[in-house]
């Protein structure tokens, strides 16, 4: 068996996907179970969304409870751009395997997304200079990986594709193609800690002799289906700005919610009964966030929670059968608040974009990926043959 440790959902969703193609019989949890069959374990602890203090605790009773269970190694994935709370996780890890050397590969060359000279770029934009510098919870100010983990008290070392790790420490490995994620998983001896995004895995995966099946099936969605965007990422913004505009069944968050002071009780049950009509009605909705009506005080936990309620609040109320999200906070809070705790991943409809079947009611599907990631055609096709003109996204 195979673990990985995620630290958001969206990316625990990716690895599972990644399973999916190679072909492996994938298990995802939010928590460590007392035993697994699968070859692919994946553990969601959303740490991302946690304090740092939280964070490191998590990821080191996530690792000891692992390494009770044998895997043949564990492999902690982490977002790409490196946002989160990195080294401290990275550093509780090895303590908990006891080891003293780390490898972090987090560059996804065929998003664009590369480490050249020390520096991180997106389709050769240095980092700090796209949409990720906006990000609400950790905003990337700096594309120079050694400044912009300067202040941290574990030391960095970036090394060039094919470096050496030489002696103790935490090294993060460039990279620009394929070929150099494949060069890293390919080191003789490897590190105690591997970590990084999804191409780093696969490759892993690849060295290991297993072979990816490009197998994209045709997947038939029900109804009736919930869209959640609950990414800030620009570009889902606008798009679910745009669907408003034309009159789709789209229902924003209340401003009056968005307030710090707000609680969840007659302002999210009026809020519930909108999405419930418009899902009666249309057979889909999209429930989002407008950026315009957000108050100054309002944090992005406390956004997710009410979110959270709300949509939680509508599947004790209609049969959802499809709900669709995005973003990783977003979908691990939604997942605790309505108490989902396993689910059995079944279709990967594109890179990172992952439907699977809740483990309690089989018939219930979800399906999340990253904010920053584009849905596929299928879903796409899906929205425009709902019962109004336009798709909504």
């Amino acid at each position: 068996m195979i673990a990985v440790i995620a630290d958001d959902l969206t990316g625990a969703a990716e690895i599972a996907g990644i399973g999916l193609r190679f072909g492996l019989n994938v298990e995802l949890s939010m928590e460590v179970p007392g035993a697994s069959h699968a070859d692919l374990l994946v553990i969601a602890t959303d740490t991302r969304s946690r304090s740092r203090e939280e964070a490191v605790a998590i990821s080191g009773k996530t690792t000891s409870a692992l390494t009770k269970l044998r895997p043949q190694w564990i492999y902690k994935k982490i977002d790409s751009v490196m946002r989160g709370h990195l080294l401290p996780e990275i550093a509780a890890q090895m303590t908990a395997m006891n080891c003293d050397t780390a490898l972090i590969v987090p560059a996804n060359p065929h998003l664009g997304r590369t480490i050249k000279n020390g520096r991180y770029l997106v389709h050769d934009t240095p980092v700090n200079q796209t949409g990720f510098a906006h990000d609400p919870d950790f905003p990337v100010t700096e594309s120079d990986i050694l400044r912009r983990f300067s202040q941290e008290e574990h030391t960095l070392q970036v090394l060039s594709c094919r470096g050496e790790l030489s002696g103790k420490g935490i090294y993060v490995g460039e990279a620009a193609s394929g070929s150099d994620l494949g060069a890293w998983a390919g080191l003789k001896s490897k590190p105690g800690v591997l970590a990084g995004a999804a191409g780093f895995f696969s490759s892993l995966l690849e060295h290991e002799g297993l072979k990816a099946r490009i197998n994209v099936k045709a997947v038939r969605f029900e109804s009736p289906s919930l869209y959640v965007c609950g990414s800030a990422y620009k570009e889902r913004v606008d798009l679910v700005r745009a669907a408003f505009e034309r009159n789709s069944p789209v229902s924003y968050l209340p401003a009056a919610l968005t307030q710090a002071v707000a609680r969840a009780g007659a302002g999210v049950t009026a809020w519930c009964d909108e999405i419930v009509s418009l899902l009666n009605q249309y057979g889909t909705a999209i429930i989002a966030i407008d950026p315009a009506a957000v108050e100054p005080s309002a944090t992005a936990t406390h956004l997710r929670k009410v979110m959270a309620a709300a949509v939680a609040r509508v599947l004790r109320n209609i049969p959802v059968r499809e709900l669709f999200i995005e973003g990783g906070s977003t979908a691990s809070a939604i997942l605790e608040e309505a108490k989902i705790t396993a689910l059995s991943p079944i279709n990967e409809l594109a890179a990172g974009v992952v439907r699977m079947q809740a483990a309690a009611d089989p018939g219930f599907h979800i399906t999340i990926k990253p904010g920053s990631y584009h849905w596929p055609e299928m879903v796409n096709n899906f929205f425009a043959k709902a019962n109004y003109t336009k798709p909504i996204i």
